[in-house]
């Protein structure tokens, strides 16, 4: 039993000793050496270490730029504890010469933060790296290397940098809430911060490493990314979503939680239904922030109040189809959307708000064959119950109907061959939202991406918003005679 229990405790001490190794060369063995066993690994964790050892490669390899890192996340998945707690200990213990700046939203935060950079420093990168925390040091928000030039100096995003500069800035979301991400007062003071207080202060061959949560459009990552348009900065820029959508950086599939170890799908699907907000949900957990583009048609504030949990009683339900423009695998995404009128929806006082309202029942575009779009769309018809399935036949479409066909010789079908301008087609049907009679029955991103961004030719009517105007042009009768489509 002794020789056992021996046996374990050697092989337990081998472990610490090798990982104390590691510890010396990679940031996420650093944090798991100075976790003492609470520290776990992940994926979006290591790609942020691994990041902010690009940045002290890049500082020590004689550059004449600077290097700019900026890597988007949700909250509490971990960046500060990474970045403002452990890498500064880090980086001063094998660069005991350099100096790092440590921001973050408020002076406040950035000293707490800074504070357990000082004891992680003290308790573990000194004996690590044999260097010792300066004793004249009694500031949290300003400690320096024993014997070297290096220091950390932390300070408020927004607020005042002083002494000789950094080779390594640290921007820990510079942002408290969405008030001050939306101000525009607040917007144009974190820049001109930025511009003229921090970037000047960079040594040569630097590096800046942003980590924040997207709030709005014109928060200071999405300034930044702006301004580099006309600037020519380049940014390396990294955005990880809560839950994987298409060409996830990490390579996840769609639909998987970042950091299921801690969030689950479950938790986070209960977050955003607590938020209670699509697009805050969208902004800080997705990294996809929205803002009303001018000229688009649709204007995401109404959506979002027009949007309801369940579909009410429904009178008539449409299939609408916008075809992809070849007939390849690899070919634009097929518009499917299913749609329908139902039981009007009634204010506080039990009024009708109008006579016919609609709801977008579910979107189904992907990119398919046209076989396969063809079984989607009859799938859809029979689940659905549907009155009929409605497609534009424009560009020689007519193949539309004589697929489905095969496929079902019964199928209800109509084709449109639209001839209106696609702005003149959609215009009416952005009124009936903003009339309050078009509601979507749940989120769907993608559609409403495309509604809130699309501001006519010549810019390309994407497909799922084609299917959409298409669908309620038939449902709302729009048009009356002057309408041009073929029945069947």
């Amino acid at each position: 039993m002794g020789d056992r229990i021996l046996t374990q405790e050697m092989l337990a001490a081998e472990e610490r000793r090798v990982l104390r190794e590691l510890a010396k060369r990679k940031l996420s063995s650093f944090c798991e050496y100075a976790g003492r066993g609470e520290w776990q690994h992940s994926p979006h964790l290591d790609l942020l270490c691994g990041k902010v050892e690009e940045a002290e490669e890049w500082i020590n390899g004689e550059h004449d730029e600077v290097k700019l890192i900026m890597v988007s996340l949700p909250p509490r998945y971990g960046k500060s504890e990474i970045i403002s707690r452990n890498a500064p200990a880090w980086f001063l213990g094998r660069n005991p010469n350099k100096e790092v700046i440590l921001t973050s939203y408020g002076a406040g935060l950035a000293t707490d933060l800074s504070r357990d950079a000082r004891r992680i420093f003290r308790d573990v990168a000194s004996p690590l790296f044999n260097i010792e925390l300066a004793g004249d040091t009694k500031s949290v928000g300003l400690w320096h290397v024993k014997d070297h030039h290096g220091k950390v100096q932390a300070a408020g995003a927004g607020g005042p940098i002083t002494g000789r500069g950094a080779h390594l800035a640290i921007i820990d979301d510079p942002i408290k809430n969405m008030a001050e991400a939306e101000s525009p007062t607040n917007q144009r003071k974190l820049l001109l911060w930025f511009k003229t207080t921090l970037l000047p202060r960079m040594a040569p061959s630097a590096a800046i490493l942003l980590v924040a949560q997207r709030w709005s459009i014109n928060d200071l990552t999405g300034q930044l990314l702006e301004e580099a348009k006309v600037s020519g900065l380049v940014w390396d820029v990294i955005s990880l979503s809560a839950i994987a959508e298409e060409n996830d950086f990490l390579g996840r599939e769609v639909g998987e939680p970042l950091w299921p170890g801690r969030f689950s799908l479950k938790r986070l699907e209960a977050t955003r239904k607590a938020l209670a907000s699509e697009r805050l949900w969208q902004a800080t957990y997705q990294q996809n922030p929205a803002a009303d583009v001018a000229g688009a048609l649709w204007k995401y504030g109404v959506i979002e109040s027009l949007r309801v949990a369940e579909a009410p009683q429904l009178f008539r339900v449409v299939i609408t189809w916008d075809p992809a423009t070849t007939s390849k695998s690899t070919s634009d995404k097929h518009g499917i959307l299913v749609c329908a009128t139902g039981t009007p929806i009634y204010n506080d006082e039990g009024i009708e708000k109008a006579d016919k309202h609609a709801y977008v029942l579910e979107d189904l575009s992907d990119v398919y064959t046209p076989d396969q779009a063809a079984n989607v769309v009859l799938e859809a018809y029979e689940r659905w119950n549907a009155d009929k399935v409605l497609a534009e036949i424009n560009q020689g479409g007519d193949w539309i109907e004589s697929l489905l066909r095969t496929k079902d010789p019964n199928v209800s079908f109509k084709g449109i061959n639209a001839r209106e301008s696609k702005r003149g087609r959609a215009e009416p049907v952005s009124s009936l939202y903003i009339q309050g009679r078009i509601h979507h029955v749940g989120i769907f991103t993608e559609l409403e991406k495309e509604q809130t961004t699309w501001t006519g030719p010549p810019m390309p009517s994407p497909n799922r918003l084609d299917a959409l105007v298409h669908c309620m042009s038939e449902l709302f009768e729009l048009g009356g005679k002057k309408k041009r489509a073929r029945t069947y």
